[in-house]
């Protein structure tokens, strides 16, 4: 069997009840948790919070940030970034 074939792999699971992909990469400002994925990127290089989702309990722990390693200015204009609403009360940055 052909793992790129397997069924595991090809399950959609945006379909399957109880799994709830982690993610991170966005930066939000609060973790964003829905009936199809987590996302649980903080903005610790910007120096907000590091987060991390445990499994099996799919509890989110948080820790704030010690240092700042990163500006919220947009490097091309200058200006600070702005929120954008992404889902309920969860914002990203632009």
């Amino acid at each position: 069997m052909s793992l790129l074939r397997s069924d595991a792999i090809h399950r959609s699971w945006h379909k399957t009840p109880g799994v709830y992909p982690p993610f991170g990469h966005t930066v939000m400002d609060r973790a964003l948790v829905t009936p199809h994925a987590v996302g649980a990127d903080g903005g610790c290089c910007f120096g907000e919070e590091l987060r991390c989702v445990i499994i099996p309990d799919w509890e989110i722990v948080t820790v704030p940030s010690q240092t700042k390693h990163l500006s919220k200015r947009n490097a091309a204009t200058g200006e600070d970034v702005k929120l954008w609403n992404i889902h309920g009360s969860v914002n990203t940055f632009s």
